[in-house]
């Protein structure tokens, strides 16, 4: 059962300016590498919709429905999701890139715990994946 919070718009504000925060930093001390139309369109769009209905609707809904605990107000469905999420990206990235994702992951399935909101989590995740054109 998804726990809708009142402050939807709070809890999703905070991890926007979060993430923005964060690409302010990264910007400061790198540069910008502009991506091809086909890789700005993967990182931006599709990969963030794809991976966050598989992940958060489907996976984590499947957990939570078994597995209803949770600590510190993270459920144990976020954390086995975000750990099959960062796992997944072993394949493709490697062991250090897959340790960062499983951060934003867990951030990504507090909000959709909290809102019961997929398309938060994909404008989270498309924002936090613009750090890929900053080197």
């Amino acid at each position: 059962m998804v726990k809708k919070s009142e402050n939807t718009s709070v809890i999703f504000g905070f991890f926007v300016a979060a993430g923005l925060l964060w690409l302010g930093v990264r910007l400061y001390w790198g540069g910008v590498v502009f991506p091809g139309v086909f890789e700005a369109l993967v990182l931006l769009v599709i990969a963030p919709v794809c991976e966050e209905l598989f992940f958060r609707g489907f996976v984590q809904d499947i957990i939570r429905s078994r597995l209803a605990y949770g600590l510190f107000g993270v459920s144990l469905a976020n954390v086995v999701t975000s750990v099959l999420f960062a796992c997944v990206h072993l394949f493709s990235w490697g062991a250090f890139h897959s340790f960062l994702v499983f951060f934003p992951s867990l951030a990504f399935g507090y909000v959709y715990d909290r809102t019961g909101r997929i398309s938060f989590c994909v404008l989270l995740h498309a924002l936090y994946n613009l750090n890929a054109f900053i080197v």
